[in-house]
């Protein structure tokens, strides 16, 4: 039976994470965004439905931005209540 290919013995991973950085601050970025707007709409939206969905997805899209802010070496969790100033308008989710 043939043997199973080894992978190299030396990576040099710290360049590799380097490259991450950006697009790791980018995705942080857009999950603030996305959870702030979630945040909004469950006061925003009339329909129960509505609310039980952006309410269960906000804090989902926390736990993203907590994950993102450990790789990039900062505190997981820097507010205790997440903060609206960053969500998309009510006009983009809501009728007029």
């Amino acid at each position: 039976m043939p043997s199973l290919p080894q992978p190299p013995r030396s990576r040099n991973w710290s360049r590799r994470a380097t490259r991450r950085g950006p697009a790791a601050k980018l995705a942080l970025t857009l999950e603030g965004i996305a959870a702030a707007t979630y945040q909004s709409a469950i006061s925003a939206v009339k329909a129960t439905s509505s609310v039980e969905v952006a309410a269960s997805i906000q804090p989902v899209e926390m736990q993203h931005a907590a994950l993102l802010n450990f790789v990039l070496g900062q505190y997981p969790v820097p507010n205790a209540f997440s903060p609206i100033s960053d969500a998309r308008p009510l006009t983009d989710y809501t009728k007029a």
